[in-house]
This record gives structure tokens, sequence and C-alpha cells, in this order.
């Protein structure tokens, strides 16, 4: 599998798939010479060059198939937001794409600034609102903006100085302001859901257009929170400090200005063993703040309160180390938003040492003023309270490009992203049966992905690491390294697991799959990688006492959908990789082996046809096996050309087809490839669902042909 993921990130497929779900046709026009260069050879050409990727196959060229594209549907729905503030008649969303307003409560969205990468809004203290954010770059951000707006409709924006520091002014800061006029006092400091290095915190007598660091009265580093109260003239920040005694050191403080930040003191009674990255007063006497430490640090939570306007704070919440029942798992809270005295929202997690952000975390629930947090299912970067119940919150995930929405305080939540936005991380299948996996949930189709159900149980609760399989109406198969499997019959509802037979402790379950009729198969073994003698003997030299994977591997089957396993197995004449691909639909079986080659059989598994590939290809394969045929394969292969093949079989594999999908295909959001768990490659490819037809997802589309592959048409389901 290594070569083969290897070829995968080298290819320009990875960028035309981020183009993609952007919504951007750029990879076309980048990749329009190798494009011509392709289409314009002869057939011949292209057939001797077909020959050197699959030397093993007896395969023609059928050229470059038809592509039917389809428009993606209107959307008022918002791919994400940098940062979400709630005012008294609207929500406002800072996004990559500018400010939207919503009147809804985030049902629907429209722009009111676009242009501007926008990152961090405020409500200015005397009224008002304003963004920071950048203007387009041709490298990384451009220049730094301030956008302001009296009503939160009209924007006006102006480029800003501030001096050079780690993250420059603009994305990756938070930020306050006292008023939005020219003599309004502005702070800023660094946002721990951009990256985990910390950069000078700066201030602004200006309204927010010259911003200079501030001085000796603050340590040079560590800031995360910022607000201002009374009206603009008290400020507070949280950052590392010294604490009661000389020798005490305070890894997280609130520090108080009372002159808009001009000096400013320490308060001692805020002192903590961990650093707080988030600061909120819900009045000018009320307020919270609260950090912890990330999961590299070893965890750690921590909230104060304070009810005499910041004068003193008390701890009233300090989790270290470990997950103690009935709390959520100890990581630092980067955002919060108190709706009242008693409820609220907050994110743990963001950056980690280390990385680079936006980064999202969990959301988090309190119903008793921030003593206990609960968590849920929804991942954010940024989020708002909707009114005082604590019932209703939005949280944008704008890594993943998608918006939720809860009205019953975080137990359920809606997401949302334009049709264009949406993206496939993995796609599984045989016949009928699917299982779509996207940035806005999982989802099941028993009519060959002509609708759709929610699924999101697959891929929550304890099944939450599990890659899943579909076979016949209402069976899935899901599984992981692990032996044990996890089955159901119902489509989801019900689930039964089971274990699939290992001859040895440290086997793992290498590879897996499921058909139309239920038949599963599985593949275990300790991995192969498919060393030559010459590299064996190299690796010695270089790692003494390593010793090469045996290459032994077994194939198991099921008729039950993986529910019970036949308990001797069958020993393969070839190794296998971990995380290979394999497809199987009634005796019709194909598998890529340990060297790349794909393996066939026709009868379950006891003989084997070999079907040398270049180790240059990186393929996926998909079975169909009708009744009264030979059975039909689907291979979608990528080579390092920006473009890929698919190769289609109704003979068993016989003989083959082979279609090319050049840079254009790409550009209408045709790809092998997807972000998979962890960010992961994902292999995504054509899956049969009939004699001759075959669907392949794009992004939030699926393409489809009905005739081998010589036509493909989009189409556009709702999920």
């Amino acid at each position: 599998m290594s070569a083969r993921i290897d070829a995968a990130i080298a290819s320009s497929a990875i960028t035309a798939l981020a183009l993609s779900i952007a919504g951007c046709s750029g990879s076309a026009s980048r990749s329009a010479s190798t494009e011509a260069s392709l289409t314009s050879v002869t057939a011949s050409a292209q057939a001797r060059h077909l020959h050197k990727l699959f030397p093993g196959l007896h395969v023609r060229y059928g050229g470059v198939p038809g592509l039917a594209k389809a428009a993606p549907p209107a959307s008022a729905a918002l791919p994400g937001a940098n940062d979400l503030l709630a005012t008294s008649t609207a929500v406002l969303a800072a996004t990559d794409l500018g400010v939207f307003r919503s009147t809804d409560g985030g049902a629907t969205w429209r722009p009111v600034l676009t242009g501007v990468e926008a990152w961090s809004l405020t409500a200015a203290a005397s009224g008002g609102y304003a963004a920071i954010g950048n203007l387009p770059g041709k490298l990384n951000v451009g220049p730094a903006v301030l956008a302001t707006s009296a009503d939160g409709v009209h924007w006006r924006v102006r480029k800003i100085t501030a001096p050079r520091s780690v993250i420059p002014l603009g994305g990756g800061y938070r930020f306050a302001m006292s008023g939005i006029g020219p003599h309004a006092t502005a702070i800023a400091v660094s946002d721990t859901t951009w990256a985990f290095y910390s950069s000078p915190a700066l201030r602004s007598t200006d309204g927010g257009l010259t911003w200079t660091r501030i001085g000796r009265t603050l340590p040079r580093g560590g800031f995360n929170g910022v607000t201002f109260t009374d009206g603009g003239r008290v400020a507070f920040v949280t950052a590392p400090g010294r604490g009661p005694s000389a020798s005490q050191r305070c890894s997280g403080a609130v520090y108080r200005s009372t002159d808009a930040g001009a000096a400013w003191s320490l308060l001692p009674s805020s002192c903590e063993p961990y650093p707080l990255t988030a600061l909120q007063f819900r009045n000018a006497r009320q307020g919270l703040a609260a950090g912890g430490l990330g999961y590299k640090e070893g965890g750690g939570l921590v909230v104060e309160s304070t009810s005499d306007g910041g004068r003193t704070w008390s701890t009233i919440l300090r989790i270290k180390t470990g997950n103690p029942a009935g709390t959520p798992a100890p990581v630092g809270i980067v955002r919060l938003d108190m709706v009242s005295a008693q409820d609220g929202w907050a994110i743990a997690g963001g950056c980690d040492g280390g990385q680079n952000g936006p980064c999202a975390g969990s959301v988090l629930v309190t119903t008793d003023g921030g003593h206990r947090w609960q968590g849920t299912s929804q991942a954010a970067n940024s989020l708002t309270g909707l009114g005082a119940s604590g019932q209703v919150a939005l949280a944008g995930d704008d890594p993943i490009t998608t918006m939720a929405s809860t009205t019953d305080g975080g137990r359920t939540w809606t997401r949302q992203a334009p049709p264009r936005w949406i993206s496939t991380t993995a796609f599984a299948g045989t016949g009928s049966s699917q299982v779509w996996a996207t940035n806005l949930g999982d989802f099941l189709s028993s009519d060959a992905g002509s609708t759709w159900a929610s699924a999101d149980q697959l891929s929550t609760g304890r099944y939450a690491n599990e890659s899943w399989l579909a076979g016949r109406p209402g069976r899935l198969l899901g599984y992981s390294q692990s032996m044990d499997v996890v089955t159901s019959a119902d489509g989801g509802q019900t689930f039964t697991t089971s274990r699939v037979p290992d001859g040895n402790s440290s086997d793992s379950l290498l590879a897996a799959a499921l058909g139309t009729s239920g038949r599963a198969i599985a593949v275990t073994g300790g991995g192969d990688d498919c060393l030559s003698s010459a590299q064996v003997r190299r690796t010695e030299q270089l790692k003494p006492g390593w010793k090469p994977s045996s290459g032994a591997s077994t194939l198991y089957t099921s008729d039950d959908g993986g529910a019970h396993w036949d308990s001797a197995g069958t020993a393969l004449p070839f190794g296998v990789q971990l995380v290979s691909d394999a497809a199987a639909d009634g005796s019709l079986v194909a598998i890529f082996d340990a060297c790349d080659n794909l393996e066939i059989s026709t009868d379950g598994g006891s003989r084997w046809h070999e079907e040398a590939i270049s180790k240059d290809v990186f393929c996926t394969v998909s079975v169909l096996a009708p009744p009264a045929a030979r059975g039909e394969l689907w291979l979608t292969c990528q080579t390092g050309q920006s473009g890929f093949w698919v190769l289609h079989s109704a003979d068993g594999g016989a003989t083959w087809t082979a279609f090319w999908l050049p840079a254009s295909a790409a550009a209408n959001g045709m790809t092998l490839y997807g972000p998979g768990p962890s960010q992961a490659i994902n292999p995504i490819g054509a899956f049969a669902t009939e004699p001759g037809g075959a669907v392949m997802p794009a992004g939030g589309s699926l393409w489809r042909t009905t005739n081998g592959g010589r036509s493909w048409r989009q189409s556009w389901p709702g999920i």
C-alpha cells in the first residue's frame, strides 16, 4: 500500500480535489496543456501508454468518455465560519468569503461584506460591530484589514498597519474595541484556534487603523482572551505571569487595565496552573475565564469566575489529567459564550502544540454557570448561543466547511453546507446498496444513490473508528484493523459484533469486502511490504534485528454479512498489505496483493489469477456478480498525471476497456481521492451498481454511467 499511497500524494489529483471542494475550476487552467497533449495523441499511442501501466491486463483504449455536467443547486447555506456573533436582530459570521448575516437563526445567510477573508468579529463596547481579516493574497494571506459597521449590514473596509509578529494581524487574532469611531481603542491577542504559537498583544488608539505592541506591563506572549467592560474604559486580557509571591509563576492569569489598555496589572486571585485561553464578561460585573492544556501537554481544564467586575476571581472547576466520570475530556477551553448566568457554551480543543489552524474542537454546554460541562457530538472553531434559554446555538466548522445548529441544548445537531462545498470522505457499496460519508455526516442508500437517509449512528459512539461497507439492502459491515467487526442486517438500527478468526495474536485485519448477497470476506495476517531480497538485506544492515513481515495472509468468508465466519480460512498464495483494497460479490473476489497487482478469483478464493499493474499506478476495485454472467469489475486508477483511468470488464476480468478522464474531469468535481480520517488519503472510485452501470462520488455530487463507462452524467442528490 505504501508505494501506491506515495504515488497518490504526488499526484495533482489532491490539488484538484481541494479546488473542486472550494467550488473552483483553476485546476483545469493549470493543467490545460497536459490535457491537450493527452487528448491530441493518437489512439494507438494512448494504447501503448496504457499497456505500460497495466501490463497484465488484456486491455483496449476506449478514449475519453463524455461528461454531462450539472450545476449544483442554489443554496443560502454557509460553508463554515471562523467566528460567529449574535446581535439583537441577527447573527453575523466571519468567513473566508467575507462577512455574512442571518436573520433566521442561521438557516439562511446573505453576504454583507465580500472581498475579505474575515477571521474575528466583535461587538464594540459603545455600539457597532467590527471584523478583522485579510485581503486575498497570492501567497498565504494579503494585507490586514479592519471592517466596521454601525448596523451589521453596511460595512466600511480599511487597510491597517501593525508591527511584524509570529502571526500577522488579521487571521489568527481575537480582538475587542471600545467603539468604531476614529478615537476608539482596540486590543488584539493571538487566537489558539488558529495556531499554538503566540504573538505579542497589540493596541490601537485610532479606531483600529494603526497598531503597536503593548508595553512592559504585560508579558511578551501567551495572550488568548480579551474583552472591554464599563463602556470601553476597562479592559481585560489573559496571559501568563507571576503569582501572588515572587517565586510563584502563573501559567494563566487575568490582567486588568483601567485606562483602555495603556497600563496593566495582574489580578493575583486569577492565577492558575494552566493557561487561560478564553475570557467573557456577560455584564460589567459577571465574567468567566477558562483554559487548560491540550492533548499533547497531557490535558487539563480550568474555569474561574468573577462577580465584582474582575477585581477578584475564584476557581469553580479544575480537572487534571484523566477523564473523571461525568466530565468531558480534560482539554482546554478556547471559546466561551455564556448566554445567561447559568447557561452557556464553549469549545474545548483548538490547536495543539506544533499545529497550525484553524483547528476545530468539541462543543461543550453548561447549565450551572460553568461548574460542570457536558460534551456534545459537534466539532467547531466558532460558536454563538442564541437567546438566554441555553437551548439554541450555532457552531461553525471552517476546516470542514459546515455550519451546525441545535435547538435542544446540544443533544442533536443539524448540519448544513452549500452543495458545491460538500466533500466526500468515504464511499462504499455494491449493487443498489451504498454508504456515503461526507462533511455533513453519513448516509445510506438502497436504490443505487437515488435517495439517501441519514446514518450518523455509523460514526458516533463506539463505532466512530469503523470503516463501513454496504451490501444488500439493510446489510452493513463495519471493520478496522482489529479482528472484531460490527454487522447490521437492518440498515444500522441494531448491531452485532463478531470476531474474524486469527491464527496469531499479532495478526491484523488487512482487508474486508461485502457483496450484494450478503457474502463477506476478510483477509488477515501480519501484512507484507513486497520487499525484494536485496531490500531485505539492506534493511537488516540498517536495522539489526529487524525481520520482514512473513507475508502469509488468510482469507475468511461469511455467508451472513459478517455475523459468522468460517473457522478454517484459506491460505492465500500471495501477501497482502495493511489496509488493502478488496471487493467481493458472490464467488467473484478481487484484491490488491502486497506488490500492488490485482488478484482475481471466480470461485470464492480457492484459485487466483494475477493481473500485473505498474508500480506507478494506484487503483481501487469494485465487483458485481450478476446471475448467469461471468461478473463485472471496475478499476479506478490514478497515475502521476493530472487525470485518472476508469477500466471496466464485463467478463470477470478476462478483457478490459480503459477510459481516460483528463484534467477537465477534476475541474468538474471528479477525482479519485478524498480526505479520510486524520487527513489520510482515502481512495474513492467507481462502484458497480448494475450490469454496465457504476456510480462515482465527487464532492456533493454523483457521476453515473449505464454504458460501461463510455459516458457519465452528474447529479446532485439531496443529503
